[in-house]
Parts: C-alpha cells; sequence; structure tokens
C-alpha cells in the first residue's frame, strides 16, 4: 500500500508540472497579433511555463491530461479502498483481528451489539466517486454542450482527499487483536508456499512435484482439522511417498522457520 502510495503521488507531481502551464495568449487557437510576452504573464500568475501549442490550450477534445490526471487520482484511491474492504472483513465477528474506535461506529436500530465501522463504508463511497469522475469528465471534455467544464475533476480531487484522510483516522485509531490474528496464522496453512520452498532446496526436487506433495498435506490436513502449526516430519514423508513413491523430509528446525 506505501508503495502504491507513493508511486500515485510521483505520477501526481508531474501531473502537475503538466496541468500548471498557461495558456494565456492563445486566444481562440489562432494566437494574438499583439506584442504579447506569454512567459511573463505565465510568470506573474504563478505558472512554471507556457502551453506552446494554441490549439492545445484552447481545445476541449484534446485535453489529455484531465485524464492522466483522473486516472492517477484513481491509482491513489484504489488501494485506500481494498485496504478498507479488507479492514471491514476483518472487523466482523467471524473475524475479530481488529476493532474500529467507536466514534467512528454506529449501533443497529434493533441489534444493541452491533458495531457498524462506517467510516469504512465512507472511504468506499468516496472512491467510488472519484472512479465515476473519470467517466464523467470524459463527457464533459469532449461534449459539444456541457456547462459547466471541470466539475468532475473538482469533485474526483475532494473526494480523494477525504478518502485519505477517512483511511488514516480509521487505521491509526483502530486495535488490532494480536492474539486472534495469531491463533488464525498458527491454524491455516498460509505457509504451504514456504514448505515447498524448502523440499525444492533440501532436495533438489521439482518445483511441480514439491507443490503436489504440500497439496497432499494441506487436503489431509483439512480433511482432520490439523492445524498448520501441528506440522510434523511424519507428515511429509507420507505425503511425499504417496505422490513420489520415496521419503522426503524436513528437519524440525526448517519446519520452525517455514512456520514463522
Amino acid at each position: 500500500f506505501t508503495y502504491k502510495a507513493a508511486h500515485a503521488c510521483k505520477k501526481l507531481r508531474d501531473d502537475y508540472a503538466e496541468v500548471n502551464r498557461s495558456p494565456m495568449g492563445a486566444a481562440i487557437g489562432t494566437g494574438s497579433d499583439f506584442a504579447l510576452n506569454r512567459e511573463r504573464v505565465a510568470e506573474l500568475l504563478g505558472f512554471d511555463s507556457v502551453v506552446t501549442n494554441t490549439h492545445e490550450a484552447i481545445s476541449s477534445e484534446d485535453k489529455t491530461f484531465m485524464i492522466e490526471v483522473l486516472g492517477t487520482l484513481a491509482l491513489l484511491v484504489a488501494p485506500i479502498e481494498k485496504l478498507a474492504s479488507w479492514m471491514f472483513f476483518f472487523h466482523s465477528t467471524e473475524f475479530g483481528f481488529v476493532l474500529a474506535a467507536d466514534r467512528f461506529c454506529e449501533t443497529s436500530s434493533i441489534m444493541p451489539q452491533k458495531r457498524n465501522p462506517f467510516l469504512m463504508y465512507n472511504i468506499a463511497s468516496m472512491v467510488h466517486i472519484v472512479y465515476s469522475s473519470c467517466v464523467e469528465n470524459l463527457y464533459e471534455e469532449t461534449a459539444l454542450i456541457c456547462w459547466p467544464r471541470g466539475v468532475a475533476i473538482k469533485r474526483a480531487f475532494a473526494n480523494a482527499k477525504d478518502a485519505l484522510e477517512c483511511g488514516r483516522l480509521n487505521i491509526g485509531t483502530m486495535k488490532i487483536n494480536k492474539e486472534r490474528v495469531l491463533e488464525n496464522l498458527r491454524f491455516n496453512w498460509c505457509c504451504a508456499t514456504d514448505l515447498a520452498g524448502a523440499l525444492v532446496r533440501e532436495h533438489g526436487v521439482s518445483w511441480r512435484t514439491a507443490y503436489l506433495i504440500v497439496a497432499i498435506i494441506c487436503r489431509k490436513a483439512e480433511d482432520q482439522n490439523i492445524p498448520s502449526s501441528a506440522l510434523t516430519p511424519r507428515m511429509i514423508e507420507e505425503a511425499s511417498m504417496q505422490h513420489l513413491g520415496k521419503k522426503l523430509s524436513l528437519s524440525e528446525a526448517t519446519l520452525k522457520k517455514v512456520q514463522d
């Protein structure tokens, strides 16, 4: 999430450099026969440079920078929405991994035990407005009759800012149930890929072979309700014998590393 946000912020800086050019002096696309100093006008107005092509400066059909900026905003808020969605699931009774702050929750009108994390809902709503603004802007910039222009991009910036702020408040104030998270990790088999990798490194078997051996272990463990923390060398030996016809094993030290 941090990398994606940083990448989007870099793109926003690049987009700003593209947008922060003055169109003044382009007139209706033919320029002006007055002796204008466009560079000085741009400097006085706070622009970094001028749009040298007069058609680009006034054209409503060729404002690709609008599309670029809106696309960057979408890139910026997309991981925020995904994070909010994960937090919403993790907040459920079934997971119980996180607990939103009281001030960002509301209760049900009939179920007094409910803690509805409304701030997470709000993030999704704001992000979807940014997405819809992208489409709306395309119609604004290409329609022959559409006024006022720029409404969609202003709305997108406002909602992107609010989504980021809500995300900061959400993450910054919620409590993490570490014990519940660790309990889940000790039971599920998210270490399966690392286990297969250990078999490849220690026994020189192909990745596909190691993958299938581990798949057998996981299926048996699922059928017998065995947690990943209970993995033993014997389970590996039985699975490799079943698939490969010979016993492969890993030391207790390797298994401990794999399960960490």
